[in-house]
């Protein structure tokens, strides 16, 4: 056979088997983004100003929202717990931030998506968004946090489910041996930190340190990708660990209640101080509600008690709503999900409460119910 043809014959047979190599391995993603049925009438907003455009990303926005929160809330167990249900709704927020890319949501809409497409284990999605998205965005590397969760190797998978399973049996240990076996630092950092927090939470804190002081080495140059979060949590039980045990000074903070009036706790100094960190979805922060609401009465006439509440929400006017609603007297910090006054007081996990002395030291942490009365009874004793 002439080479010419030869050439030809491998030239083909090369171009068939990457065809099928890729055809096998590439899975058919569809991101199904049609918002017809939540009000988006593509064609008409081509010809809308950006007010109006603003106007209709609003109410598709709202749509979205409203159909989630009536899906969560149904009483069809079998439906909640459909995965393919709730990975409908990622593909929707997902939608929304291609067609809505300036609106004050679209950001937020698109990390709520990857989020519930990690919950669905959507990684395909995830995946040809992701490729879709500039790595110069500031929320690119929070996106690909759940994208790498969702793309390490079974193992590695196990100690997710693990920590998720409150299975506290050899729970250290466990956690561990899989930090050793790991295999990319992004996975090292993930499980240095959950190592510290188990350690924290029995009150080993210089354990707690050894292992937050790993989060910190794997991430000394440059946090890696998808581990900003973790970093910034790790900061904060790191600080809680050395400036925020009984006895510390507690942090001061200036700020702005919900009311728009100015807070400084330094002015409070020579008074008991209670804060209070909650959120409106915290379970276990409105079953506590009843327990505050009597203990604020029973001492807010006092000139020596102050009771500060700070919101982790991320929607002000959720929070007022609640506030008003539920006559809550107290002052009320709003937050805005972990911001400055939640991270001085390393507030990754709700409820919390620090009672403060006249002095302006840390005299109880987390106390609850009676306790917690008692506790700022006996402060205010002249």
């Amino acid at each position: 056979m002439p080479i010419k043809h030869t050439l030809k014959l491998l030239f083909l047979f090369s171009c068939i088997l990457l065809y099928s190599c890729t055809k096998t391995d590439t899975v058919q993603v569809n991101i199904n983004t049609d918002l017809t049925k939540y009000g988006l009438d593509s064609l008409k907003v081509r010809t809308m100003t950006p007010i109006q455009i603003d106007s209709v990303a609003n109410l598709v926005h709202q749509n979205i929202k409203q159909d989630y929160l009536n899906y969560k809330k149904s009483d069809n167990e079998s439906e909640k717990s459909d995965l393919r249900k709730e990975e409908y709704f990622g593909d929707k927020l997902y939608g929304f931030y291609l067609h809505f890319p300036e609106s004050d949501n679209s950001t937020e809409n698109l990390k709520r998506a990857f989020a519930i497409w990690y919950v669905s284990d959507a990684v395909n999605k995830m995946e040809l968004a992701l490729n879709r998205i500039s790595i110069n965005e500031s929320y690119w590397g929070e996106l690909a946090n759940y994208y790498n969760l969702s793309k390490i190797n079974a193992k590695n998978r196990s100690w997710l489910s693990f920590i998720n399973s409150r299975d506290h049996k050899n729970h250290i240990q466990k956690l561990v041996e899989w930090s050793k076996d790991a295999n990319s630092n992004v996975t090292r950092t993930h499980l240095s930190f959950y190592i510290a927090k188990s350690y924290f939470v029995q009150q080993e804190y210089d354990r707690a340190n050894e292992y937050l002081l790993k989060v910190f080495e794997l991430n000394r140059d440059s946090v890696l990708v998808g581990c900003q979060t973790i970093v910034d949590k790790a900061r904060s039980y790191y600080n809680e660990i050395h400036s925020l045990q009984i006895g510390d000074k507690a942090p001061s903070f200036s700020t702005t209640l919900i009311s728009g009036e100015s807070i400084d706790l330094s002015e409070f100094r020579e008074k008991v101080i209670l804060l209070e960190f909650w959120s409106t979805s915290c379970g276990p922060c409105i079953k506590e509600l009843p327990n505050l609401k009597d203990l604020y009465a029973s001492f807010k006439d006092r000139d020596d008690f102050i009771m500060v509440g700070i919101s982790l929400d991320t929607d002000i006017e959720r929070v007022k709503s609640f506030v008003s609603e539920h006559n809550i007297d107290w002052y009320q910090i709003f937050d805005d999900g972990y911001g400055e006054v939640s991270q001085l007081y390393n507030s990754v996990y709700l409820p919390r409460t620090y009672l403060i002395d006249r002095n302006g030291n840390i005299a109880h942490k987390d106390l609850r119910e009676k306790y917690l009365k008692e506790a700022v009874a006996s402060m205010l004793i002249d």
